[in-house]
């Protein structure tokens, strides 16, 4: 802008006259001023405009992410119910049945009795063929003797054998049994053929 204005002045004087040194600076002065005055004009309308303020930045909304479903819940299982067991009723009690009486076989039965007790006797019994041979049981028939001969010493009379001896000693111990137990088998018996008598009628 300086330039253009020296040279236009300068085109001027020209026209004119020679300009001279002086008249050269002169005008370099005066351009140079104005454009300092320009420049500080410029400066101060800078300065005097209002700074412009800044245009806020558009915020773009951070995208939402929709929130994860939530997980369904298992349906609880329901416990199974205890099975009760069905009470069974008690069954009826059977009818009593009164004993139905025994036939009348009394006559039958004795006959029978008499039969066996005739067939036992007239029956012979044929002797068991021995286990040892004769010579063994007379050597066990001597011993046998001898030791009823040692046993019986300082018996007289019909005590004297071994058959006897036996029979003294076991006599106090077959009183002792009798009196125990025979009244009641003595009782069971009379029971039984009571019963058996009253069946009959």
């Amino acid at each position: 802008m300086g330039a253009n204005k020296l040279a236009g002045s300068m085109s001027d004087t020209a026209s004119d006259e020679e300009p001279t040194m002086e008249e050269i600076l002169a005008s370099i002065r005066r351009i140079i001023s104005d454009d300092d005055g320009e420049g500080e004009a410029e400066s101060a309308a800078e300065e005097a405009a209002p700074t412009p303020e800044p245009v806020p930045e558009e915020v773009v909304p951070e995208p939402e992410f929709a929130p994860e479903p939530e997980p369904t819940p298992e349906p609880e299982i329901a416990p199974e119910p205890e099975v009760v067991p069905e009470i069974e009723p008690e069954p009826a009690p059977l009818p009593v049945q009164e004993p139905e009486p025994a036939p009348a076989q009394a006559d039958e039965d004795e006959d029978d009795v008499f039969d066996l007790t005739e067939f036992a006797t007239e029956q012979p019994v044929n002797p068991a063929d021995p286990i040892v041979s004769e010579p063994v049981e007379d050597r066990a028939s001597l011993s046998f003797n001898q030791l009823s001969s040692m046993m019986v010493s300082g018996y007289v009379g019909d005590e004297n054998t071994l058959e006897a001896l036996v029979r003294s000693m076991l006599k106090p111990m077959l009183q002792g049994w009798l009196d125990e137990n025979l009244p009641q088998i003595v009782q069971d018996a009379v029971e039984r053929e009571v019963a058996r008598i009253a069946r009959r009628k």
